[in-house]
């Protein structure tokens, strides 16, 4: 009887031992805003206010948000954008033939980063005086199936030199064993930084020119020399919530000093540095979403859009579950 409860006691130590060293884990979807119309606004230096939508022979594949003002929607027709924006929407179409100089028999191997951005700069890297000039040779300019095919290496381009912006600067302000990318799409990836968000021993985003400082729980600022402890604050981790949509804020009890909190908050800096290293290199808008499975990262997503970011805490998930409606999973086929 003494070992039976002693094994049990045993036990209920690793048990509990279990639970302290649980980890919360982090993960973030990133999602390239109107992925192909962005390529086009970029490309040709166009202003991101005005609308603009992008087809394929004669159907809307791409619609930006001042075009969806218009209440334009994906598969519509020249006529019919041209009729809902008062000829103010702006249409282009897929290129017809390969515009982008990488061969086609390289093994995906041989892509070098060199090669993407030599290839990327060629593409959208133009004077402006040229890019004025392709403006208005492809403005409104409608293609027949007839004239070739419809190429989409322009985007895998533009997507394949994003993607690669973000694995440098992720290697270099996070650590190269410090996070799992995943490619979902060619204008979504996901991340876990779950071990690095979990470690208070080293700041969410390494970076020389940005000196952190400390704030303890009486609102006394400290200069940051010794490792973060749990009971004290960054000032990034305080500040990333003003610049972070919270879902369903009114039905949690938010603690900024709480260690899964916090956790998640180092989530939302790292989402928010990317952001804006893709944005300023590339002058590419994103929108991140922030929890724990990639289930509910991929809808916080959904939240932050455009060009911002949401996160959901694991208390707001069902009441963030509830309002949301699920008309399509499809790796199960369900309606």
């Amino acid at each position: 009887p003494l070992v039976g409860v002693a094994n049990r006691h045993a036990k209920n130590i690793l048990s509990m031992d279990s639970c302290k060293i649980r980890k919360t884990r982090v993960v973030l979807l990133l999602d390239l805003d109107c992925f192909y119309a962005q390529c086009e606004t970029v490309r040709l230096g166009i202003d991101r206010s005005l609308p603009v939508c992008l087809l394929q022979w004669d159907s809307a594949l791409a619609v930006n948000y001042p075009a969806r003002k218009y209440n334009i929607k994906r598969g519509a027709s020249f006529e019919e954008i041209a009729k809902a924006s008062g000829g103010k929407c702006i249409s282009l179409h897929l290129p017809v033939v390969s515009t982008v100089d990488i061969q086609k028999d390289m093994d995906e191997s041989d892509k070098t980063n060199a090669s993407v951005e030599i290839s990327y700069n060629k593409e959208f890297d133009q004077s402006a005086e040229k890019r004025k000039e392709l403006f208005n040779k492809e403005k409104n300019k409608m293609r027949h199936s007839g004239e070739g095919k419809a190429s989409l290496d322009r985007y895998r381009l533009a997507s394949a030199r994003i993607f690669g912006i973000i694995l440098e600067v992720l290697q270099e302000h996070v650590g190269r064993s410090n996070f799992i990318l995943e490619k979902a799409s060619i204008d979504e990836l996901y991340l876990d930084v779950t071990e690095h968000c979990n470690n208070f021993d080293v700041l969410a985003w390494k970076d020389r020119d940005l000196k952190e400082k400390i704030v303890g729980l009486d609102g006394n600022a400290k200069n940051s020399e010794d490792s973060l402890i749990s009971n004290k604050m960054p000032l990034l981790e305080k500040n990333i919530i003003n610049e972070t949509i919270i879902c369903a804020r009114e039905n949690i009890s938010l603690d900024p000093s709480d260690r899964e909190t916090r956790i998640l908050l180092r989530g939302c800096i790292i989402a928010r540095e990317l952001r804006r290293a893709v944005f300023n290199c590339l002058g590419f808008t994103l929108s991140a979403g922030v929890c724990t499975s990639k289930l509910m990262s991929k809808l916080a997503a959904s939240y932050g859009k455009p060009n911002g970011q949401a996160i959901i805490f694991p208390e707001a998930i069902p009441h963030v579950s509830v309002h949301s409606t699920c008309t399509y999973v499809p790796v199960f086929n369900i309606h």
